[in-house]
């Protein structure tokens, strides 16, 4: 008798743990559903953008535009409105514009999620750069 309900109690156990791994599994389904549901939606933006996803993300080129908020002429350096999530990285090169008007090129030195601090490069200056000129992605 003893024997039997020591096999009882870890048929019960076991059917439990079964029971809690079929929950377990039914969750993991209905979440690799939505998980997947969000990746086709956001492969299908990656490409309305043009952005290969099997390409390294060092392949990828910064495509946006953003403006100076500051400008310090004295230690040439610049603070620009685009960031780390624009594609904005350490030593990322960018155009700077007034109008139609070529004002020379800026080098990232520092960068949060939404601004960087660039320095002007002097070899490519053409004017003084200022509050709310245009920063562009350079044509290569």
């Amino acid at each position: 008798q003893t024997a039997r309900d020591d096999k009882f109690k870890e048929y019960v156990k076991l059917t439990d743990e079964f029971n809690q791994a079929q929950g377990e599994l039914k969750r993991l389904k209905a979440q690799n559903t939505v998980l997947a549901g969000q990746i086709a939606h956001n492969r299908a933006i990656a490409n309305q953008l043009a952005i290969n996803l099997d390409s390294a993300p060092s392949d990828h080129k910064v495509k946006a535009d953003g403006i100076v908020e500051a400008s310090n002429p004295k230690d040439g350096l610049v603070e620009i409105s685009l960031g780390s999530d624009d594609g904005v990285k350490r030593g990322t090169l960018l155009n700077v514009k007034r109008g139609a008007k070529y004002l020379g090129r800026i080098e990232i030195v520092e960068t949060t999620a939404e601004k960087s601090v660039a320095r002007v490069l002097k070899e490519f200056r053409k004017a003084q750069i200022e509050r709310n000129d245009i920063v562009t992605t350079p044509i290569d």
